[in-house]
């Protein structure tokens, strides 16, 4: 993608601009504890907490399981959860604590040993463990307790280490799963008498070596918690089971099911965190390819993380979503290319946040990528001890960037940057992308001043930047997707950024679309979706116009149709029954403060366009 640059003056014109992608940005997050996230992700964190805290009661009752790996599981992601949470809600920095002090007693003698067969390796095993391995690097990395990577290192001895000639022989992709088989449930579409195929588990396939996870690959979840505890110890052997299950996920791209995303997504970023520990080798490449593979099989259009099922509906998991959120802004850092960091934030608005409901739990949604309907998936609600604990908290964290006295800004919000030990303290003012203004204060800057740069998707449109009102600022957009601001700024200066989105038609990229008549409303970052009877049939070139309050409608000149359709011919076109009151488009995010009580999704969210 080739960004522009911005001249600014009393508007702000767009010229190109072509330069060289560097191989990674050269700003890094900073410390923990220096950034404070209020409005939305505030909001969404908070709740999160609360249903983090609902799922698992008191830390004790983390560990009521029938089973070693179920307690690492659980012990892992609530360990994970509470310690990522907690820069934002003191109480998670208590229950992250008093959890983390039961843990070496649970597995109290048992050296973990008999949460796997002597005989057999059992892979939902090892990613439970890899669960918990992960939860105490974090632990680690937060609080600085070497214990945590003692009890870390007791798991790898235990339960890995051992078995690396098992992981070389780790069966392939052709070798029978868990048997699933279908049966017929109600659809879970809103309105629908019909029935869908749900996919249900039977029971686990072994091999000489293993008991096998329901889908290939559970195995590569280990790949992530591995790399981050090697980089921390990295003289105590893990690199060597690194060296045999990280090709071992290379070879098996050319295999992947479109199913089951979480592991190989996760994979994703350990792949960057091993390379940057590796001598002449940055997996990068290797991480891109596997990027490419996923959003080719289980992407669905711009609504994010979604999974194909034999009904024709894409599943967005909000593990899955959680992840893809994460590893593409992962892939941002390390390749500079701003394709990755805008499409980060549209996995964020539409998918994430519409997959947390107002009591801070998270349900599955389902995309119906033949006739555009979307619904929640109400058979499973999800609290808090699952994989996507990671992805506010990482949002919140990685919201600003810096590299010495320059402050660069990733996610719009309400919140601030305080760099104590550099003088450095910015606050920032926004309801992006809802409204049209960012507002930065310095409130703090040494003598030198500090610079500014600002995320800039190719879908924003400059309107002005001012400081304290009246000063026109410049700037340029560089190759990373930032808008860099030429001027220094210095304590009390007030910097306005005025921008704004055109509504637009975008072509569907997901299943059913093949036909090339399905398309997407966008207003920025936001997938714009309606309620109605059916999908709206609309003619070519119908105009998608906003009414200044979060909602747009469409021209009520042009005409539309809300038959069924037989196979692809399309029906006969027929006039909007009400000028007056044309059809109503709403966003799929919707900030958590106006969420009240009730499920505002829209019901569909593809439109089929006729061809001239």
């Amino acid at each position: 993608m080739k960004y522009t640059a911005c001249i600014f003056t009393t508007v702000v014109f767009l010229s190109c601009l072509v330069t060289p992608l560097p191989e990674k940005t050269v700003a890094v997050p900073p410390e923990y504890g220096t950034i404070t996230v209020r409005g939305d992700l505030r909001i969404r964190i908070d709740r999160s907490v609360k249903a983090l805290i609902a799922d698992t009661g008191r830390p004790a009752a983390v560990f009521r399981s029938d089973s070693l790996p179920g307690i690492a599981y659980r012990a892992g992601d609530a360990l994970l959860g509470f310690t990522l949470m907690a820069d934002s809600v003191g109480r998670a920095k208590d229950l992250a604590a008093q959890l983390f002090a039961l843990i070496p007693g649970a597995f109290a003698g048992t050296g973990y040993g008999d949460a796997t067969d002597s005989l057999l390796l059992d892979e939902r095993h090892l990613a439970a463990y890899g669960r918990l391995i992960r939860g105490l690097c974090e632990y680690y990395r937060r609080y600085g307790d070497s214990e945590a990577l003692d009890l870390a290192m007791q798991i790898c001895d235990s339960l890995i280490l051992p078995h690396i000639d098992r992981i070389r022989d780790y069966p392939p992709a052709d070798v029978p799963r868990i048997n699933v088989y279908f049966e017929e449930v109600d659809s879970l579409a809103p309105g629908a008498d019909t029935t869908v195929l749900k996919e249900i588990p039977g029971e686990a396939v072994h091999t000489a070596d293993w008991i096998l996870s329901p889908r290939y690959g559970d195995i590569f979840g280990l790949i992530e918690p591995l790399a981050q505890l090697n980089g921390y110890l990295p003289d105590a052997g893990v690199a060597a089971v690194l060296e045999v299950l990280v090709p071992i996920y290379l070879d098996a791209m050319d295999d992947y099911p479109g199913r089951g995303t979480f592991p190989y997504l996760s994979a994703i970023r350990g792949l960057l965190r091993y390379g940057k520990q590796e001598d002449g080798n940055n997996y990068l490449q290797e991480a891109e390819r596997a990027w490419e593979l996923f959003t080719g099989s289980s992407l669905n259009d711009m609504y994010g993380s979604g999974r194909t099922t034999p009904e024709g509906y894409g599943i967005v998991c909000p593990d899955d979503a959680s992840q893809a959120y994460i590893a593409a802004f992962c892939l941002w850092d390390a390749s500079g290319k701003g394709d990755y960091l805008q499409l980060a934030e549209n996995i964020w608005y539409n998918s994430i946040a519409p997959s947390q409901m107002p009591d801070g739990r998270f349900s599955c949604l389902l995309s119906d990528t033949i006739d555009g309907r979307l619904s929640r998936y109400t058979g499973d609600v999800y609290g808090g001890t699952v994989p996507w604990v990671e992805a506010l908290p990482f949002a919140a964290e990685h919201s600003y960037y810096v590299k010495d006295n320059k402050v660069l800004i990733l996610l719009y919000g309400d919140g601030e940057i305080w760099l104590e030990e550099k003088g450095i303290r910015l606050v920032q003012t926004t309801a992006y992308p809802l409204d049209s203004i960012i507002r930065l204060e310095v409130v703090q800057a040494p003598k030198r001043g500090i610079g500014i740069q600002l995320y800039f998707p190719t879908y924003m449109t400059a309107k002005s930047l001012k400081r304290d009102s009246t000063e026109r600022v410049t700037g340029t957009v560089n190759n990373v997707g930032l808008l860099e601001m030429r001027e220094v700024y210095r304590q009390g200066d007030v910097l306005e950024f005025q921008y704004y989105f055109t509504p637009k038609w975008v072509p569907a990229t997901g299943d059913g679309s093949e036909d090339g008549d399905l398309y997407k409303a966008a207003h920025g970052p936001l997938l714009l979706g309606y309620h109605n009877e059916s999908m709206l049939w609309l003619q070519r070139g119908v105009p998608i116009t906003g009414n200044g309050d979060g909602s747009y409608f469409l021209d009520p000149g042009y005409t539309y149709t809300q038959d069924t359709v037989s196979g692809k011919t399309m029906v006969s076109q027929i006039a909007i029954p009400d000028p007056y009151h044309p059809p109503v488009l709403h966003p799929v995010y919707v900030p958590m403060e106006r969420y009240g009580s009730g499920d505002i999704l829209p019901e569909y969210y593809l439109f089929r366009i006729g061809r001239e």
